[in-house]
């Protein structure tokens, strides 16, 4: 199921207690969470997910950095935005490397640039979930075929380890199942 636009659930962290208030008043048709404390913020990224998260990077305490590094482990959320003052070319370098953001936002902080951004990011975390639930349906589809003794695929993916590393680099589980089948 797609996340609907004002569905999308979006998690602000900035030190700021009037940017964090002020971003939530100018979008305020989006479900935002917000918080001037990062390790208040890293404590309900330990309780749920969003879809996208928003944080500053320079903050006492927990840094942007090192709470995204942390969300991203609890795979926490899908699409992250950096604010930031300081926009150091080798630290960009570093949370995109690492996957962390994808996207940077510079302060002052442009509401309306913001709001473009947003919206591209609601739209892949809409087409990110729908792939994941067409993912979900081929590999339900593909354990009823491999879990049948009878079918053809069970019998060609068991007897060619091959076919069966491909299957799991693609992501694919196959836990307990032999790499040969009697054909």
């Amino acid at each position: 199921m797609a996340v609907l636009r004002n569905g999308a659930k979006v998690l602000i962290v900035d030190d700021e207690p009037i940017i964090v208030e002020s971003i939530k008043d100018y979008f305020r048709h989006l479900n935002m969470v917000g918080f001037s404390d990062s390790s208040e913020a890293l404590k309900a990224l330990k309780m749920e997910s969003f879809d996208i998260v928003l944080v500053d990077y320079r903050m006492p305490g927990l840094s942007g950095l090192d709470l995204l590094i942390e969300a991203r482990r609890l795979s926490a959320y899908k699409f992250g935005i950096l604010l930031t003052a300081y926009a150091d070319k080798d630290l960009l370098r570093q949370f995109i490397n690492q996957n962390l953001i994808q996207k940077v936002l510079e302060k002052p902080l442009d509401l309306q640039e913001l709001g473009r951004v947003l919206d591209d990011a609601i739209i892949e975390c809409e087409q990110s979930r729908v792939a994941q639930a067409e993912v979900d349906v081929l590999r339900r589809d593909y354990q009823k075929l491999m879990a049948d003794p009878g079918s053809v695929l069970s019998r060609v993916v068991g007897s060619n380890a091959g076919v069966a590393q491909s299957m799991e680099r693609a992501g694919w589980e196959f836990k307990g199942w032999q790499n040969v089948v009697d054909i």
